[in-house]
């Protein structure tokens, strides 16, 4: 349970001294992240997840293109049923594949001023091998989330974040040797913002800002894979570089509008590293556990509520999943996955994942 005083007396002091504060922000429009910028859903951002996902389907494309499913033991069985897999085209395009994913995230932000709530998305995407034995691919994922935080007891404030992203990505994978993955995805996304605080009770007060964000991400991977009969793994470090500009709408108060803050650039880094331990029940069903760990290198964040000072963010942080495969024919897949982020400061998210796979 959020502390309830504690914001209720920031909220208060917020509406007394946030046309000051936008007035006193400087150029660039950047917070230092223990100071007033309000960032939510940190661990299910949509660029570390847009490159999460590129990254994984990257792999598992390199993992199809060498003819096997799940490390399924084709030399102890005839009767297993493998993929098919076309072989290398001298134009630089076989062995095509197309995926669709639906992620459910329920977000739990423990910080006093934090956003809870759910976030949908959608990924559709598709990948081939090119020259050289190269995988190549394309995906699209769609983000809405509708988080929100205030006084159940009516006291404080109602502070309401809704979001629509649109992510665009582009990877290219291969491998070395049956050992060495190598790769990288490049990603464009556009959000559409809106931030809203109803303060009600003793003094109402309602602000309003819309914002626009357009984020450019770079994540190169190296990493490392085998498969020994039915068993197979993946290790996989990657970087994640991404720069975003913000543009702010005017500032509403109680439905006057005020000057919209300066435009912001950020650049944030972080570290992931992204492992999976995988079992081939038999020539359909396969079982894998994943446990990734995520570190924020640099961390920088607009100012999004002026005059709100929040904890500082979480820095490092695993997630722990658990997936199930099934092959339906020798060409199509279907998945069930959850996943839980742990040892988070301030998180306690969880996601529920689905989907299907098709080769052609």
């Amino acid at each position: 349970m959020k502390n309830q005083p504690s914001i209720l007396v920031i909220c208060l002091l917020a509406a007394l001294a946030l046309p000051g504060t936008l007035k006193a922000q400087t150029n660039s429009g950047l917070q230092q992240e223990n100071s007033q910028a309000l960032t939510v859903n940190q661990p299910d951002s949509s660029q570390i997840m847009t490159s999460l996902t590129s990254t994984d389907y990257a792999i598992r494309g390199l993992t199809r293109t060498q003819g096997t499913t799940a490390g399924a033991p084709m030399k102890e069985s005839k009767e297993l049923t493998t993929p098919s897999v076309a072989p290398e085209s001298e134009d630089g395009f076989s062995a095509p594949a197309a995926y669709a994913e639906y992620r459910y995230a329920q977000i739990q932000d423990n910080r006093t001023v934090g956003f809870d709530g759910p976030q949908h998305n959608g990924i559709v995407g598709f990948d081939f091998e090119s020259f050289c034995k190269t995988i190549v691919g394309f995906n699209f994922t769609y983000t809405n989330s509708n988080l929100e935080t205030g006084s159940s007891a009516g006291l404080g404030p109602d502070l309401l974040n809704s979001s629509d992203g649109y992510f665009f990505s582009t990877y290219v994978a291969k491998n070395f040797d049956d050992w060495v993955n190598v790769g990288t995805s490049l990603t464009y996304g556009r959000t559409d913002s809106r931030f809203r605080a109803n303060f009600g009770g003793i003094a109402p007060f309602m602000l309003d800002q819309d914002t626009t964000q357009d984020s450019f991400v770079i994540a190169p991977f190296v990493g490392v894979a085998h498969t020994w009969g039915a068993f197979s793994f993946s290790s996989t470090p990657t970087y994640i570089w991404d720069y975003d500009h913000y543009s702010f709408g005017p500032t509403k108060f109680s439905g006057s509008d005020a000057a919209a803050p300066p435009d912001a650039k950020t650049l944030n880094q972080t570290f992931l590293w992204l492992n999976n331990f995988q079992y081939a029940v038999n020539d359909k069903l396969s079982l894998s556990i994943q446990i990734n760990w995520t570190h924020l290198l640099t961390a920088q964040a607009p100012t999004v509520a002026p005059g709100l000072p929040i904890p500082t963010f979480s820095h490092q942080w695993m997630s722990f999943g658990g997936r199930a495969d099934y092959a339906f024919n020798k060409d199509g897949t279907v998945f069930a996955a959850f996943e839980h982020d742990a040892f988070s400061t301030h998180f306690d998210d969880y996601r529920i994942r689905t989907g299907v796979s098709y080769n052609f």
